[in-house]
C-alpha cells in the first residue's frame, strides 16, 4: 500500500504531533495530578484544555477558506511551544489560574493541529489512499502508544519534568519545520460566492436532513460516553499508583491489549453492529468494576473500557466518515467543525460532573456512572437510525426504472 507524496508529509507531521499528544495526555495530566492529588485541579485543566480546543478547531478551519493547512499546523506548533514554556518558566501563586495558562496553549495546540490534519486529509484522500493514509497512521499510533509512555516515563524518572518539557520544545520545533513540506491544502474555491465559511454554520444549515440530525444527537451523547471513558482511565491509573514508571507500563499495557484487540478483529468477520455491541457490553462492565476500590480491580477495569472503546469507536468513526464523504467539500469541513465542537462540549460536561468529586465512590458518582450506562445504550440506537434513515434517503433519491415503451 504505497502513499502519494503529499499523504507521506501529512503522516510524517502526524508522527510528531503523535508524540507530542502523547507526551501531554500522559504526562502533563500527571505533573498537575502530583501537585496536589486533586480531582478537581485534574478537572479543571481539561475543562479549559477542550474549551480553547474548540476555539482553535472552529478558528483554523475557518482560516483554509483563507490561507493553507500549514497556517493552521504552525499555530499549532506555536500553542505547544507556549504550553511547555509556562510549564518551564511561569509561577502563579493562584493554582488554578496557573493550570488555566497550561491548559489554553494545549487545548489551542490539538485543535489548530486537527483543524489543519482532518480537512487537508478529506480534499486528498481518494479511495485506496485514503484508507492506506490511515493504516499507517493507525500502525504509527500503536508504535508511539507502545513505546512513548514508558520510555518518557524513564526519562522523567531519570532527568526530571525540566528536562522533558525541554525535549518536547525541541519536537515542537521539528514539527514546526515540517509545517514547510506539508502540501498547501486550502479550501479557497470552494467559499460560497459572496459568503464565507461561518455564513452557513447554523444548524439547520449544517445539518439539513434527518439523518444527519440523529447522527448529531449521537455525536453528543456518544462523546460523554467516549470522554467518561477517558476521564476515568485516567484518574484510575493515576490513583492506583504514583510510580511514573508503573503509570507509563500501564499505559503501553492498554495500547498493547488494543492491538491484541484489532487482530481478533481482522480475524472475526463479524457485522459492524456485533462490533459496536461488544464494546458496549465491555465498557459497561468495566464502568461497573470501577465502583470498587481495590487497584488489581481498577486496572482490569481499564483494560475492559479500553478494548471496548476501541471496538465502539472504530465501527461508530467509520460509519460517520462514510456518511461525510457523500457532502461537499464546503459542508463537511463545516460538519467537521461542529462534530469537534459537539465533542468539545461533551468532554466539558463531563469533567464539569467529575469537578466537585473527592473520590471515585458514593452517590455522586454512582449517578454519573449510570447517566453514562444509559448513554452506551442511547449511542447505538441512535447511529442505526441515522444510518437507516440515510438508506432510505438514498433509494428515494434513485430514478425509477422505465417501464415498456416509456424509454426517451
Amino acid at each position: 500500500m504505497g502513499l502519494p507524496k503529499d499523504l507521506r508529509r501529512i503522516l510524517w507531521m502526524s508522527s510528531v504531533f503523535l508524540v507530542i499528544f502523547t507526551f501531554m495526555g500522559i504526562f502533563v495530566n500527571l505533573y498537575i495530578w502530583e501537585r496536589h492529588q486533586s480531582i478537581a485541579e485534574l478537572c479543571w485543566y481539561n475543562i479549559v484544555l477542550f474549551m480553547a480546543w474548540g476555539v482553535g478547531f472552529t478558528t483554523g478551519a475557518g482560516s483554509l477558506t483563507r490561507f493553507s493547512c500549514r497556517v493552521p499546523m504552525r499555530l499549532s506548533a506555536l500553542s505547544g511551544l507556549a504550553a511547555f514554556v509556562v510549564l518551564c518558566l511561569v509561577h502563579v501563586h493562584d493554582e488554578y489560574l496557573w493550570i488555566a495558562l497550561v491548559a489554553i496553549p494545549a487545548g489551542l495546540f490539538g485543535g489548530f493541529y486537527y483543524s489543519g490534519q482532518n480537512l487537508s486529509i478529506i480534499r486528498l484522500g481518494r479511495g485506496e489512499e485514503f484508507s492506506a493514509f490511515y493504516f499507517y497512521q493507525n500502525l504509527i499510533n500503536q508504535v508511539v502508544g507502545l513505546v512513548n509512555p514508558l520510555l518518557f516515563a524513564l526519562f522523567i524518572h531519570w532527568f526530571g519534568y525540566g528536562s522533558s518539557f525541554l525535549l518536547m520544545m525541541l519536537f515542537v520545533c521539528v514539527m514546526f519545520a515540517l509545517s514547510f513540506l506539508v502540501p498547501p491544502i486550502t479550501y479557497k474555491q470552494d467559499v460560497d460566492a459572496g459568503g464565507s465559511f461561518y455564513s452557513h454554520m447554523s444548524w439547520r444549515d449544517v445539518f439539513p436532513t434527518r439523518s444527519l440530525r440523529w447522527m448529531h444527537a449521537g455525536l453528543f451523547a456518544g462523546a460523554l460516553f467516549f470522554q467518561f471513558q477517558s476521564a476515568l482511565s485516567l484518574i484510575l491509573t493515576f490513583s492506583v499508583t504514583g510510580n511514573r514508571v508503573v503509570i507509563g507500563l500501564l499505559s503501553m499495557g492498554y495500547t498493547l491489549a488494543c492491538i491484541l484487540a484489532l487482530r481478533l478483529y481482522q480475524r472475526l468477520e463479524l457485522p459492524g453492529r456485533q462490533w459496536m455491541n461488544i464494546g458496549v457490553g465491555l465498557i459497561a462492565a468495566g464502568f461497573l468494576l470501577a465502583v470498587f476500590p481495590q487497584a488489581t480491580v481498577r486496572v482490569v477495569s481499564n483494560f475492559f473500557t479500553t478494548v471496548g472503546m476501541f471496538y465502539f469507536g472504530s465501527v461508530w468513526n467509520a460509519q460517520q466518515y462514510a456518511m461525510f464523504s457523500e457532502l461537499s467539500p464546503m459542508h463537511s469541513a463545516r460538519l467537521f467543525t461542529w462534530r469537534e465542537n459537539t465533542f468539545n462540549v461533551s468532554r466539558i460536561f463531563v469533567y464539569a460532573a467529575l469537578f466537585p468529586l473527592h473520590r471515585l465512590a458514593g452517590p455522586p458518582f454512582y449517578a454519573i456512572l449510570a447517566a453514562i450506562l444509559v448513554c452506551s445504550v442511547l449511542v447505538p440506537y441512535l447511529q442505526n437510525k441515522s444510518l437507516e434513515l440515510a438508506r432510505g434517503s438514498r433509494v428515494a433519491a434513485r430514478p425509477l426504472p422505465q417501464g415498456p415503451g416509456k424509454g426517451v
